[in-house]
Parts: C-alpha cells; sequence; structure tokens
C-alpha cells in the first residue's frame, strides 16, 4: 500500500497550505479543496480519511462532513475547529473532533494516524470473496 490519501477541506487557502505541508512532511499524499462543494465532487477517489474546518464560506463543515458520509459512510473524518461549543448534530457526522488549539498540530496527526489505521484494519477484513459462480460478494 502506498501512502495513505487525506482530503482536507478549509475555505481559508493559507490555513489549507498549513495542514497540507503538515501532512505532506509526515507522508500522508494530500488533496485540496476550498469548500465543501469542491470536496463533494471528490468523495468517491479512494481517501483514508478526511480533514475538514468547521467554520467555511459556502457551509459548515459538518454540512460537508454529511454529505460525504453519506457517499463514503465507511470513511474516517476529522473537524478542525476553534469552537468550543459544536452542536451534537454537527458531532454526530464526523469521526473525531481536533480543536485548533495549543499543540493541535500534533494531536491532528496523532488522531489521523489513528483513524487511518483502524480504517485500513477494518477495510482489509472487508475482502470480497468470489462466489461458486464467479460473483464477487461483498
Amino acid at each position: 500500500m502506498g501512502h495513505p490519501k487525506v482530503l482536507c477541506v478549509d475555505g481559508d487557502p493559507r490555513a489549507l497550505a498549513a495542514t497540507q505541508m503538515l501532512l505532506e512532511s509526515k507522508g500522508y499524499a494530500v488533496a485540496i479543496a476550498l469548500d465543501g462543494t469542491s470536496a463533494l465532487a471528490r468523495a468517491r477517489e479512494p481517501f483514508n480519511a478526511v480533514v475538514v474546518d468547521y467554520e467555511m464560506p459556502d457551509t459548515y463543515g459538518a454540512l460537508a462532513a454529511s454529505h460525504l458520509r453519506s457517499v463514503r459512510p465507511e470513511l474516517p473524518i476529522i473537524l478542525l475547529t476553534w469552537c468550543h461549543d459544536i452542536p451534537s448534530s454537527a458531532l454526530r457526522e464526523v469521526t473525531a473532533v481536533v480543536l485548533k488549539a495549543g499543540d493541535y498540530p500534533q494531536r491532528l496527526l496523532a488522531k489521523l494516524h489513528e483513524l487511518v489505521s483502524r480504517h485500513d484494519i477494518e477495510q482489509s477484513r472487508c475482502v470480497p470473496v468470489q462466489s461458486a459462480f464467479g460473483h464477487h460478494l461483498a
């Protein structure tokens, strides 16, 4: 398997570039999207995880996560935010939340590593089985 591929979504180009540089420095292959619409357009690409900012110009990160989850329910999604009071409805749409304070780059990397590793293990258990008729069964 190659480098884990992560989709980063943030409406702030500077913040997006910083997150991209951080993840690439740790060996992740990073694709970027500046808004929820662009992220959803890439949803079927083979990402191992998504990192999405909570507040973006066109939508909230939780709404973008909800749309991504409708296409890829198994995909780990990390929500980045400065906000301490995230509605519970938003929390249901993501796998984890990382607060943008203090040593958040290290906490983001640790959470991403944990979720990508868990996702890879779960996906390896879902190997298609070929039936007696030559069809792949899920």
